[in-house]
């Protein structure tokens, strides 16, 4: 709201001195910022959310109120990453041959940016892992009951 009261507050100096053809061209200048700013917060309204129970996979989808919904059993879902030759990553849940593509707000860097995930923390081999809730078969880990920090299974 600043920048429009700024730039109409010079318009209408520089039209008061006698530069009458600024206030036009600053009024399309400001309606020009304003739907620019406007986009600019309806696409940033998106929202995506991914619900992932026991038994079920859930999407939706929209900007204020839920305007798409896919729900598919675990089971049968798959999560894909897909890589095209032009450097775009589609993000999505794949099941029954159709698939659901997720984050398509997201820029390229926030794509790229992959967090290896194991099968259970039990078989994981990231002993720095800030999620961990169980300690490893594979190594011995000594668990430090006196001191607190992320989780009692993460050495800092």
């Amino acid at each position: 709201m600043s920048i429009f009261t700024l730039c109409g507050g010079i318009a209408v100096i520089f039209y008061i001195v006698g530069a009458t053809l600024i206030l036009p061209f600053a009024g399309i200048e400001l309606a020009v910022v304003f739907f620019a700013f406007y986009l600019n917060f309806r696409w940033s309204d998106q929202k995506e959310i991914v619900t992932l129970s026991l038994d079920h996979v859930l999407v939706e989808k929209g900007r204020k109120t839920k305007e798409y919904s896919w729900r598919e059993f675990r089971t049968f879902t798959a999560f894909e990453i897909e890589k095209s030759s032009k450097d775009q990553i589609n993000l999505g849940f794949k099941s029954k041959g159709n698939t659901v593509i997720i984050g398509n707000f997201l820029n390229i860097n926030d794509k790229k940016t992959e967090t290896p995930v194991g099968v259970s923390c039990r078989t994981c081999d990231r002993l720095d892992c800030s999620q961990r809730a169980f300690p490893p078969l594979h190594k011995k880990f000594d668990v430090d009951v006196n001191s607190r920090g992320i989780s009692v299974y993460v050495s800092e």
